[in-house]
C-alpha cells in the first residue's frame, strides 16, 4: 500500500439483495414522485377540476395504462389545465428522500437532481435541507424528459462517463428508456401512479434496479460493505490503527482573513512545485478563498496542480507522503477529473492539493473563480456573507458546505463557462 494512502472500499452493497451495479459513481434523482410526494398537489388539482381526488387519479391510471399523456385529463374533464405549478414543501418530500441524499454523498457519490420542474427548484429544495452536487430543471436546461438531449445534460452536469451515473426515476416513458437509451444505468422506483403501474410492464426489465423505496437504496449504500468503509478507509499508514483521524471529520470553522494565508500558500506552492516538478505542465497555483485578499475562509490552504496524466497519481503520493500529504483514493473523493492530497500537520488538515490535467474545465474554473473575486470586492462581500451562514447550517458536514456553496460559484463563472 502507498505509504499516507487512503483507501476505499468499492463494493457497496446490502445483504438483502438490492445492489449497485459495478463502477456507478453518480446518483442522479427525479422529483416528482420519487423525491417528492405529489399527493398534495394532485389534491389541489381536483378541487381546480371540480372532482374528488379519486375520480382524478382514476382519469390518471386510465390514461397512463393506455399510454396517453396524463394531461389529457383536463380535455376529459372539460376544464382549462392548472395555471401555476404548486410550490415543495418540507411535508411533501418523503420520509426517506432526504437520507438517501446524504447517505450517498457521505458515501462519496457524486449526487445530483434534475427533472422536468419550473425555474427556481434549486433555491427551493435547498431551503428544504437538500444537498446535492447539482440541481437543474428542464426549465433551467430549457430541455424536457424523455427528450434524449435531457439526458445529454445530465451527464454533462455529472461530468462523468453515462455508465457510471444512475438516474433514479419513477416512470418508464420519461425517466427509466430514455436514460437506459443514454447509456445510464437506471433505478426504477415503485411508487406513485406511474411507478406501480410501470412496474408491472415488460419494458420495466431496462431498470438495472427495481425499488420499493429510497430506503432501499440508502441500505445499498450503506450496508454491510460500507461498514467495512465507514471503519477501514480512512487507515493513513500501513501499520496505523483502522480508525477514522480526527482531520477527517474536523468542523467547518470560517475565520476573519489571516494576511499570512498569502505567504503561507506561496511557501506551500514552491515546496510542492519543487516535489512535482516531473509530472507539472504549469505552475502550481494557490486558489481557495485563502489566496483571495480580506476574504473570511476555512484556514485550509488550497494549491492546484495541472499535469499531463493522472494516472501518475500513485507516484506523486510516493514523493508528497514523507511531506505529510496524505493520497486521498479516487473511489473515495468520487471526484474523476482530479485527486486529491490533504497535508495533515499535528493532526489538523493545513492544506488541499487539487491534481488535474490541464484541459479539465475545473482546472480554469478554479483560477477563474479566484481572479473573480480578486477583481470585485462587493463579489467578495457577498461570498463572505454566505460563506459564514453556510458555515453556521452545515458546519459537522464539509461535503453540504461545500454543495451549497454551488449556486453562487456557478452564477461567477457563467460568463466564463456558457
Amino acid at each position: 500500500m502507498t505509504p499516507n494512502h487512503i483507501p476505499c472500499e468499492a463494493d457497496r452493497h446490502d445483504a438483502s439483495g438490492v445492489r449497485l451495479p459495478e463502477g456507478v459513481r453518480a446518483l442522479v434523482f427525479d422529483v416528482g414522485e420519487t423525491l417528492v410526494d405529489e399527493s398534495r398537489m394532485w389534491t389541489e388539482h381536483a378541487q381546480h377540476a371540480g372532482v374528488t381526488p379519486f375520480t382524478l387519479m382514476g382519469v390518471i391510471g386510465a390514461l397512463i395504462e393506455r399510454g396517453e399523456d396524463h394531461r389529457s385529463a383536463w380535455p376529459m374533464l372539460r376544464v382549462e389545465p392548472p395555471s401555476t405549478h404548486l410550490a415543495i414543501t418540507t411535508a411533501d418530500l418523503y420520509p426517506d428522500a432526504l437520507d438517501c441524499l446524504r447517505a450517498a454523498r457521505s458515501a462519496g457519490f457524486i449526487v445530483g437532481i434534475a427533472g422536468n420542474q419550473p425555474r427556481g427548484v434549486a433555491n427551493t429544495l435547498e431551503g428544504l435541507g437538500v444537498v446535492a452536487d447539482f440541481v437543474a430543471s428542464s426549465a433551467d436546461w430549457g430541455v424536457a424528459k424523455p427528450s434524449p438531449q435531457f439526458f445529454e445534460k445530465v451527464i454533462s452536469a455529472a461530468q462523468l462517463s453515462p455508465h457510471e451515473i444512475m438516474y433514479v426515476g419513477d416512470r418508464l416513458d420519461n425517466d427509466i428508456i430514455p436514460a437506459h437509451g443514454a447509456n445510464l444505468r437506471t433505478a426504477l422506483v415503485r411508487r406513485g401512479p406511474w411507478g406501480y403501474l410501470h412496474a408491472t410492464r415488460p419494458q420495466s426489465k431496462v431498470a438495472d434496479l427495481h425499488l420499493d423505496s429510497l430506503s432501499e437504496l440508502t441500505t445499498a449504500i450503506t450496508g454491510d460493505a460500507l461498514d467495512l468503509y465507514t471503519a477501514n478507509t480512512f487507515t493513513t499508514t500501513s501499520n496505523a490503527s483502522p480508525s477514522r483521524p480526527g482531520w477527517a471529520d474536523e468542523a467547518i470553522a470560517v475565520v476573519d482573513a489571516d494576511p499570512e494565508w498569502q505567504s503561507q500558500g506561496e511557501r506551500l506552492r514552491h515546496t510542492v512545485e519543487v516535489l512535482l516538478a516531473p509530472w507539472l505542465t504549469a505552475r502550481i497555483e494557490h486558489v481557495g478563498s485563502t489566496a483571495v485578499p480580506d476574504l473570511p475562509a476555512k484556514p485550509i490552504i488550497d494549491l492546484q496542480a495541472a499535469v499531463a496524466e493522472l494516472d501518475e497519481a500513485d507516484s506523486m503520493a510516493a514523493v508528497l507522503g514523507p511531506h505529510d500529504w496524505h493520497y486521498v483514493a479516487p473511489l473515495l473523493d468520487q471526484r474523476p477529473w482530479r485527486r486529491l492530497f490533504v497535508k495533515v500537520v499535528g493532526g489538523r488538515r493545513i492544506a488541499h492539493l487539487h491534481v488535474m490535467t490541464a484541459g479539465t474545465p475545473r482546472c480554469h474554473q478554479q483560477i477563474a473563480f479566484r481572479d473573480a473575486l480578486r477583481a470585485d470586492s462587493t463579489l467578495t462581500a457577498d461570498y463572505a456573507a454566505l460563506k459564514h451562514v453556510l458555515a453556521q447550517r452545515h458546519s459537522d458536514d464539509r461535503e453540504a458546505y461545500s454543495a451549497a456553496k454551488g449556486s453562487f460559484i456557478q452564477a461567477v463563472l457563467s460568463p466564463e463557462t456558457h
